[in-house]
């Protein structure tokens, strides 16, 4: 299986809140041409929960137009209101998008019945392939790796699944046991420094945010992992461990990367939803000190 690394794209916010649709296209160029796999828009990094049902169908849309095929195009569809998701993504995918991503139920809990409820009716009631996004920290939910295998025996068109979960052990035993009913279930890691342990237990690859401001050291990692060239991945890896402290600069990942690409030269809004648009130029200073840190990273 060939690995990837595939950007969950950033959304330019104009300043009366709708989406910067060319500012977001200026950083889709970007990405392609640093070499990534694919792009998720509207995922957590695309503040997805700022927008209308209207902004996100107009925004996607123009999205796969404007990619048309070069790379994959993973549309984040999720809305509390189920069947919205479910008609965004019939829409995305009609207008060629490779797959949507939805995350479970969240605000009110869940269960792992409800989970597999709720899986169950997209899978069936979406006509193409869907990508389960795990990112508990935010939805307060883990889904259970039996409820997945429950899921992915039944529907075929539950293809992959984003594992953002701190604990290791959970995306390498999802993927272990995944492969034994499908060998073509697809498992991404959602934090950068996970992309090793991913591959090594025999997952897909990672879903980066860090790949929105260093799109061309990420596909040079991931080349290095196709090519099995164990001395760069392991340069890489110390690379990307050292930029994770720019996660911790603010709650906010996307304003802290918007800020970096404003400032290389890119022309995209820096504007971010409320209450997360506030930044300061020592936080910016810092994000640039850790990444010319890592940049002197060699081996």
């Amino acid at each position: 299986m060939k690995y990837e690394i595939i950007t969950p794209l950033l959304t330019s916010i104009q300043d009366d809140g709708d989406i910067d649709i060319d500012g977001t296209l200026n950083l889709v160029e970007y990405v392609i041409d640093g070499g990534v796999d694919g792009i998720l828009p509207l995922g957590s990094a695309g503040e997805f929960t700022a927008f209308t049902f209207e902004q996100k169908r107009k925004f996607l849309t123009e999205i796969i137009k404007k990619v048309d095929k070069r790379i994959k195009v993973l549309a984040g569809t999720t809305s509390l209101v189920p069947q919205e998701t479910v008609d965004l993504s019939n829409e995305v995918l009609k207008c060629g998008a490779d797959g949507v991503v939805i995350l479970p139920q969240f605000y009110f809990g869940l269960n792992d019945e409800e989970a597999y409820e709720y899986f169950s009716y997209m899978a069936e009631n979406i006509d193409g392939d869907i990508y389960i996004y795990n990112y508990p920290a935010r939805t307060g939910y883990n889904i259970s790796i039996d409820v997945v295998l429950k899921l992915i025996e039944k529907y075929p068109n539950i293809v992959g699944l984003k594992d953002t979960i701190a604990e290791t052990g959970h995306t390498q035993e999802l993927i272990s046991k995944a492969r034994l009913i499908r060998d073509d279930f697809r498992v991404y890691s959602g934090f950068d420094n996970q992309f090793s342990a991913n591959i090594a237990a025999g997952g897909s690859g990672c879903i980066s945010g860090f790949s929105n401001i260093r799109p061309k050291l990420w596909a040079d990692w991931v080349k290095a992992a196709n090519d099995g060239n164990l001395d760069e991945i392991h340069k890489y890896q110390k690379i990307i461990n050292r930029m994770m402290d720019i996660y911790a600069i603010q709650t906010n990942f996307s304003n802290v990367c918007k800020n970096v690409l404003k400032r290389e030269g890119m022309k995209i809004n820096t504007k971010c939803m409320l209450p997360y648009d506030k930044i300061t130029e020592d936080e910016i200073d810092r994000a640039f000190e850790i990444l010319k840190d890592s940049e002197k990273i060699n081996g």
